[in-house]
C-alpha cells in the first residue's frame, strides 16, 4: 500500500486491527480527491488537490490512529466499493 502514495492508483484498503476493521479509501470527486478513513469509533475526510496528496493523507491518518499496526493476512486491498459500503457506519461513501 505504501507504494501507492507516488503512484496513479487511489488507495482502497481495509486493515484488521485488534479493535476491528479500519477502512482507508481515496476517491475522485469532481476535480479533486478525497481521503477517507473510518472504523467503529472515528471517521475523517480530507479534501486534497492531487491523488498523491490524498494517498499520503489517508496513510498518515491510519498511522496516527493505529500506531504500530502490523498487517496480517486479514488486511488487504478492496476492489469492490460495496465491501467498504457494507461497513460504512458513518455514511462516508455517497453514490458518486
Amino acid at each position: 500500500m505504501q507504494d501507492q502514495t507516488a503512484g496513479t492508483t487511489p488507495i482502497s484498503f481495509i486493515h484488521q486491527t485488534k479493535d476491528g476493521l479500519v477502512h482507508l479509501l481515496v476517491r475522485a470527486v469532481k476535480k479533486r480527491w478525497v481521503a477517507m478513513y473510518w472504523d467503529s469509533e472515528v471517521a475523517g475526510i480530507s479534501p486534497c488537490a492531487t491523488l498523491a496528496e490524498a494517498n499520503e493523507t489517508v496513510l498518515r491518518c491510519f498511522r496516527n490512529i493505529c500506531l504500530g499496526h502490523q498487517c496480517s493476512t486479514a488486511c488487504g486491498p478492496v476492489d469492490d466499493i460495496g465491501v467498504h459500503k457494507s461497513d460504512d457506519l458513518w455514511g462516508m461513501i455517497r453514490d458518486i
